[in-house]
């Protein structure tokens, strides 16, 4: 089970990465200040994923146990579709290093929320993850004040 929870996150992280090589590129940069609140946007959803996987992993013991595994698959679904504009937009020309931080960024957060959901829908040990989710939306907090200022 844990193998195959991986593979979902590389494939998922390999499919984002695919989506941004692929698709930032074309079309007109996106202007500044329309870039910045895309990044604001995707990364405040990241956090807020992040932040739902945390209330789940301290209230692990509390919550029913299906609750716990949806509200996970749920938390996944959103970042996704919240990724989704912010993946296929072209940075203006100075901003590709961001984009590629907030893009790794976003990859890596998905990845986490994919380990978590997989060890709480195997009532496997958590405990380790806790840091790993306050860690990332504290990173995650933290790139979002460097590229979008918010």
């Amino acid at each position: 089970m844990r193998r195959a929870g991986a593979l979902v996150a590389v494939l998922l992280v390999v499919l984002l990465v695919l989506l941004c090589a692929c698709t930032t590129r074309a079309g007109s940069p996106a202007g500044e200040s329309a870039w910045r609140e895309q990044a604001d946007k995707v990364l405040g959803a990241a956090m807020s994923s992040l932040g739902t996987a945390r209330v789940v992993l301290e209230n692990d013991t509390d919550l029913p146990h299906p609750y716990a595994v949806v509200t996970l698959q749920d938390a996944i679904t959103s970042l996704h579709r919240e990724s989704g504009s912010f993946l296929t937009s072209r940075p203006p020309d100075d901003r590709h290093t961001d984009n590629d931080r907030v893009v790794a960024a976003l990859g890596e957060a998905t990845t986490l929320l994919t380990r978590v959901s997989t060890a709480v829908a195997a009532n496997a040990g958590t405990a380790a993850l806790r840091e790993s989710v306050r860690k990332a939306y504290d990173d995650l907090d933290d790139l979002r004040t460097k590229v979008a200022g918010s």
